[in-house]
């Protein structure tokens, strides 16, 4: 459903949609914000759309498997957490938001945060995609440990609140063993490159890094890694002018493979992206 529909009555489509679906049936919604004013409801057309639009979404909550929430503001997802908990969500296991793009703003302005013990039972797939995203309120508001794919991307480069440590995302991962799928794009911070000294084991089968920083390589973080479970990894270096660092020393992800049981079975580089591509099998089955 989109706020720019030109269709005024969209809410009225999407609640004769929804009346029409049965009472069983599992149902998905992707909601882009982005105009949602636009949008009117003929039984009541005086009533805030997106008041309109929650009690659509609560009329509905014990059937809502998939929500995704595209363009969304402060305000509105501050609404969204506080009304859609865990209690009428038994079946969600997917949700999806990204923060509206702003131009010129103030760090404070855009510092989503999520409700504390929002512990969706059933969550599995779980994907943001903000300028800032608060990486400690985000372990204390969801239940990780239930994750199978997760997607975390921040926006704005160099922005110190967008930016996340080592620490920060092996402690993450820790917190997510049932992982197999992640993405992560971050301004990695500069900071306490060289204290990892344990490495972490994750059941990731795919992982998928976007990497920003432009002084730093990704070997702190590779050498920290177990991932027994890998079976394909990509790394997009975005920064246009410097040649991907795996391109020019693969050791790291090399010892990653093998401290994993690992083997390469296929490497590739797309030039006109910087990324690297790798596949990997289990060492047994190629003996």
């Amino acid at each position: 459903m989109s706020g720019n529909d030109s269709t005024l009555d969209g809410l009225d489509c999407l609640s004769t949609w929804l009346k029409r679906t049965g009472r069983r049936r599992l149902l998905s919604l992707i909601v882009d914000c982005s105009n949602l004013s636009q949008l009117r409801y003929i039984s009541t057309p005086w009533t805030d759309p997106f008041t309109v639009l929650l009690s659509i979404l609560l009329e509905y909550a014990p059937r809502w498997e998939r929500l995704e929430f595209n363009h969304i503001n402060e305000s509105s997802l501050n609404i969204l957490c506080a009304e859609l908990h865990d209690d009428c969500l038994p079946g969600l296991k997917s949700l999806s938001f990204s923060g509206e793009e702003a131009g010129v703003i103030r760090i404070s302005d855009y510092r989503y945060r999520f409700p504390v013990q929002w512990r969706l039972s059933k969550l599995v797939c779980l994907s943001l995609v903000f300028d800032l995203i608060d990486l400690e309120n985000l372990q204390m508001g969801f239940h990780l440990s239930q994750l199978t794919s997760l997607t975390l991307r921040t926006r704005r480069k160099g922005w110190i609140s967008g930016q996340m440590d080592f620490h920060g995302v092996l402690d993450l991962l820790s917190c997510c063993p049932r992982l197999e799928e992640c993405n992560l794009q971050y301004d990695w911070r500069p900071t306490i490159m060289t204290e990892l000294t344990r490495t972490r084991t994750v059941l990731l089968e795919n992982l998928t890094i976007f990497w920003f920083a432009s002084l730093r390589d990704p070997q702190y973080l590779l050498r920290a890694l177990e991932l027994p479970c890998l079976r394909e990894f990509e790394f997009q270096y975005l920064v246009s002018t410097v040649n991907n660092p795996l391109l020019l020393d693969r050791s790291p992800l090399d010892d990653l493979l093998n401290r994993s049981g690992l083997k390469c079975k296929s490497w590739s580089h797309q030039p006109e992206t910087n990324m690297c591509q790798l596949k990997a099998i289990p060492i047994e089955e190629t003996l």
